[in-house]
């Protein structure tokens, strides 16, 4: 039995095997984006509790749970008290850099054990203008020994003017020394992420969404690329469930091992001792 850790778990729940990339689950898309932007509005403690569960059915090792609702952050001293997470469980919560109180979310963060908080550049309208307070509000979650997640996924109409791979090298090049994790591993942008990744040993790359969405393009072999370069211990398996269904993100990742060589021991680390090392274990 091989042990698993995702660390990208997003908390909505579907039915299993469903796949919401389809026309005809629309409606349970629409439904899981909602939970996923508006938590605060939905029933905060019951929808954690069913990712959890689903986490547990799945056997994770570990997982770490994504909340991208900002105004959870801003809202934790009323749902942070019923947290109760186990070992091998993690949250990583979604901070507004725009938000003069921002300094006092992450604060609120740390004092109720949530592990790492998240930009998310094209969610949030993320630009260069803003990117001295993103690098500043990193350096507080770093002394506060909490991890920074930015989402690097590629596209949209906006993608020449918004950027999370650059926000990374923004972040990194003005002083940053804490954990930092490239969600998606930048897509097409692979490459930038992995040069950031060969002068700083501190930031690391999920596979999630991107590994499943770039199938079949020349991404994959730029991915496979970068991991031979900078070596495969900071690449780390994610899921992005259930955007992406968490066995066809599996399935995803064993199909670009086989095609690509990956040994036994490479594909163990990938799925599951490259967050080990990420978590400081």
């Amino acid at each position: 039995m091989r042990i698993i850790s995702d660390c990208n778990f997003h908390l909505p729940v579907t039915p299993d095997g469903v796949d919401l990339q389809t026309p005809e689950h629309k409606a349970l898309l629409d439904h899981a984006i909602d939970v996923e932007f508006n938590i605060c509005k939905h029933d905060v403690e019951a929808t954690l509790a069913a990712a959890v569960q689903r986490a547990n059915a799945l056997g994770l090792a570990n997982a770490n749970f994504m909340i991208l609702d900002s105004d959870f952050a801003k809202r934790l001293d009323e749902f942070g008290a019923n947290l109760k997470l186990q070992d091998g469980h993690y949250i990583t919560v979604l901070i507004d850099p725009l938000d003069s109180n921002a300094e006092q979310h992450i604060a609120s963060a740390k004092k109720y054990g949530i592990s790492g908080i998240k930009f998310h550049p094209y969610l949030q309208k993320i630009t260069r203008e803003q990117y001295t307070r993103v690098q500043a509000l990193a350096v507080i979650a770093a002394q506060c020994g909490m991890w920074v997640a930015v989402d690097c996924s590629y596209g949209t109409d906006r993608l020449y003017d918004i950027n999370g791979v650059e926000l990374c090298a923004f972040v990194l090049k003005n002083g940053f020394s804490g954990r930092l994790l490239a969600l998606h591993f930048g897509g097409p942008k692979v490459l930038d992420v992995m040069s950031l990744m060969a002068q700083h040993q501190n930031i690391y790359a999920d596979l999630s969404l991107s590994l499943s969405y770039w199938k079949g393009s020349s991404v994959w072999q730029d991915l496979h690329f970068s991991m031979m370069r900078v070596g495969y211990g900071r690449f780390i398996f994610g899921s992005d469930q259930p955007f992406i269904e968490f066995q066809q993100a599996l399935a995803d990742l064993d199909i670009f091992a086989a095609e690509y060589g990956l040994s036994t021991h490479q594909l163990t680390a990938i799925l599951h001792d490259n967050f080990n090392s990420f978590l400081g274990k």
